[in-house]
């Protein structure tokens, strides 16, 4: 009768378990459309020759997209990584233009634009506006145009000299 009694507490569990994980998969939070479509803006944008943002398109999770870190909970955009690998080849470097869909992006904390070839287009100084932005990496292969400056954003605290505004990673405090 023990053993009857302790099979059934043990199926319970289980069954309690299975439900808790099956109920965690459907808890799973996406992107928003309007921020789908700031990405499908900031992509059309760009000059990608090495079609690394080939899997962007009209339908699924932007969350699910290589370079882009969503909330877990909100959903919102929160990094976003347009970087060209150290290893890729130099005539794989986006070009382009960056587009102000980026402001679409409000909970967008992380924007990596290193190492890609903006030398035809300068950094937009709209950059500088997006009061969540806390880490900004404009890093580069070739020297920019560059129109931002660190003093256009509240507070901002270069992690190189100011001077090298255009090559430096900067961390803006909260």
């Amino acid at each position: 009768m023990e053993v009857a009694y302790a099979t059934q507490i043990l199926l319970l569990i289980l069954t309690t378990l299975n439900l808790g994980v099956c109920m965690a998969e459907g808890l799973h939070v996406t992107c928003s459309e309007k921020e789908r479509n700031a990405l499908l803006s900031i992509k059309h944008g760009l000059v990608d020759l090495s079609n690394r943002f080939s899997s962007w398109s009209d339908e699924g999770d932007c969350c699910t997209w290589p370079g882009v870190t969503c909330n877990n909970i909100t959903g919102h955009v929160m990094e976003l990584n347009l970087s060209t690998p150290a290893w890729s080849s130099p005539y794989r470097e986006l070009s382009g233009e960056i587009s102000p869909s980026l402001l679409e992006l409000k909970s967008l904390i992380r924007l990596d634009l290193s190492s890609n070839y903006f030398v035809l287009t300068p950094i937009p100084s709209f950059l500088g506006s997006m009061e969540s932005l806390r880490y900004l990496d404009l890093s580069l292969r070739k020297n920019p145009s560059c129109t931002i400056r660190p003093s256009e954003h509240k507070n901002s605290t270069p992690t190189g000299k100011p001077t090298q505004w255009c090559t430096s990673r900067f961390i803006m405090p909260a």
